[in-house]
């Protein structure tokens, strides 16, 4: 690994990090597990954000707040993620008719005064949520490794957050 240019062991250590998060969906209390259809496009996503980062990035990330990864993925993906999620969501929630109701009982809902408005469009609401609960997910993740010494599986991410909790202080 020593041989490895030092952006490539940074992106090495972001994917690790961003691999133990779970692709569930959080929708009110319960969830859908991601179809692999899904999980596999959103790789690539991640992946992307990671080659991205500048050294700039890594530094507010390891230095920052306990979500500092989590926001800059939640920033630097959510749109393509929406745009890779929204047809799988779409094509399940018609197998099951999920959508034939909906709109028409939000409309409704919606006219009802002091209420909080949701969206009339299924599809989307579910799409969005299931976004807010990915990061639900790696803020988890982030927050156990920053945390526990158990929780950084590899060596790099020994190394690396283990720099990050010197330089704190």
């Amino acid at each position: 690994m020593n041989s490895v240019s030092p952006t490539v062991r940074l992106h090495v250590v972001w994917l690790e990090f961003i691999a133990p998060a779970r692709l569930r969906l959080f929708v009110g209390s319960s969830f859908l597990i991601v179809s692999e259809d899904a999980a596999i496009q959103a790789k690539p996503i991640f992946e992307s954000a990671i080659k991205q980062m500048s050294i700039q990035d890594v530094k507010n990330i390891l230095l920052g707040e306990s979500n500092a990864a989590t926001q800059y993925f939640s920033k630097t993906t959510s749109d393509s993620l929406n745009a890779v999620f929204l047809p799988v969501i779409d094509l399940s929630l018609k197998k099951v008719d999920a959508t034939k109701y909906w709109e028409d009982a939000t409309s409704r809902y919606n006219k009802v005064p002091f209420v909080k408005k949701v969206n009339t469009d299924l599809t989307a609401y579910v799409t969005q949520k299931a976004i807010d609960g990915l990061f639900v997910e790696i803020a988890k993740e982030e927050l156990k490794i920053r945390e526990q010494v158990s929780a950084r599986k590899s060596a790099l991410l020994q190394k690396v957050f283990g720099f990050a909790e010197k330089s704190k202080k």
